[in-house]
Parts: C-alpha cells; sequence; structure tokens
C-alpha cells in the first residue's frame, strides 16, 4: 500500500509532497521542501492548503479524503498543519493487523464498498456464507480460511461500530463516505507507527 499527499494553494498551485508525519492524530508535519515549489510567495504565513490524501492499496484501489490544512505555524523549519475530519476518529477503533492483511490479498475498499451491498440487500444471515466465498475467491487456497477470518472479523466490528453505531444504520451515508473511511482505517496504522 502507498500513500500520497497532495496540497493545493488558494491559488490552485499543487504539489505532492512525501515526507509527512503525524505530532497528534490532528497535526501533521510537513517536511518536505515544496514551499519553493509553490509560485506564490506573498503573505505566505497567511494561506491554508486544501489537502487530497490518497491511498493505494495493493489491487490499485483508492481511497482518499480531503482535508483542510490551518497553518499552525511557519517558520524556515517544517510546515504545520491543524485539520479537522468530517469523519469521526472512532473508525479507526477498526484498525487491527487484520487490517493490513485484509489490504494486502483482497483490498480494505473492496471489502467494505462490497459488504455494504449486502448490507443494502438487506439479507446477511442468509447471504453472508455465499458474499464470504465471494469476497476470498481470489486469494490462494491455502490462505482462504486464514483469510476469511479475518475478513468476518472486521465486517462484525464494522457492522456494529460504524453501520449500527456511528452511522446509526443510516447505509445511504455510509456508501457515500466509504473511501474516507476506507482511508482512515488504514492511516491509523501508520500513525500508530510514528506515535
Amino acid at each position: 500500500m502507498e500513500f500520497h499527499y497532495l496540497l493545493f494553494s488558494h491559488d490552485g498551485d499543487f504539489v505532492e509532497v512525501k515526507d509527512v508525519n503525524y505530532q497528534e492524530p490532528n497535526i501533521l508535519v510537513i517536511n518536505d521542501s515544496f514551499l519553493k515549489q509553490l509560485k506564490n510567495k506573498k503573505n505566505r504565513q497567511d494561506y491554508d492548503y486544501i489537502g487530497y490524501f490518497l491511498v493505494e492499496e495493493d489491487n490499485n484501489d483508492l481511497s482518499g479524503i480531503v482535508r483542510h490544512l490551518k497553518v499552525d505555524s511557519r517558520g524556515k523549519g517544517p510546515l504545520k498543519a491543524v485539520y479537522t475530519d468530517h469523519i469521526s476518529d472512532m473508525v479507526r477503533e477498526l484498525y487491527g493487523d487484520f487490517v493490513e492483511i485484509i489490504s494486502r490479498f483482497i483490498g480494505l475498499r473492496k471489502v467494505i464498498a462490497s459488504f455494504n451491498e449486502l448490507i443494502v440487500e438487506n439479507n446477511i444471515l442468509n447471504s453472508y456464507d455465499f458474499w464470504l466465498e465471494n469476497i476470498i475467491i481470489d486469494v490462494d487456497f491455502d490462505q482462504q480460511d486464514l483469510i476469511a477470518q479475518r475478513v468476518t472479523k472486521f465486517v462484525n466490528l464494522y457492522l456494529i461500530r460504524i453501520y449500527e453505531g456511528l452511522f446509526r444504520k443510516n447505509i445511504d451515508l455510509l456508501k457515500k463516505y466509504e473511501s474516507q473511511i476506507t482511508y482512515k482505517i488504514l492511516e491509523t496504522g501508520i500513525m500508530q507507527k510514528i506515535l
């Protein structure tokens, strides 16, 4: 899986930055030389940025989130920016080692989107086994049981904490934000390594 970070200025100038760290869950530290690449040099301390944060999973699925970055401090050192997401940080509670495994073998976005469709069908109990077989069909046979267990663990947590808890069974809203939810869950893995 690979993370990409694009920053846009108010003037429409943009740059992809590589060196992004998390000082706290809602503060980014960008140690990139992107300031030299943006065209407008006037009143730069007054600038905020719009950031497009993307993750590309091993199956080439893209998920992302748009963040409005409020510049906290700007000197000659790294850029520090505060952001607030529209999606609650409670989705990060779904992160565990099983998320990395699902992402590598199937794709977390694929599992979330497919499971959301299963919820829409309103027949989870009768269709779950068939759905699970279809979602792991491309996994090597000797790995299928292990991956099926991880998927089951994840979707149980997803069903209870996200669909029923956070989104209060509003499947339309859940489907609307599946890209952002996927991104934040996957981002949790890199945040835990840094924080």
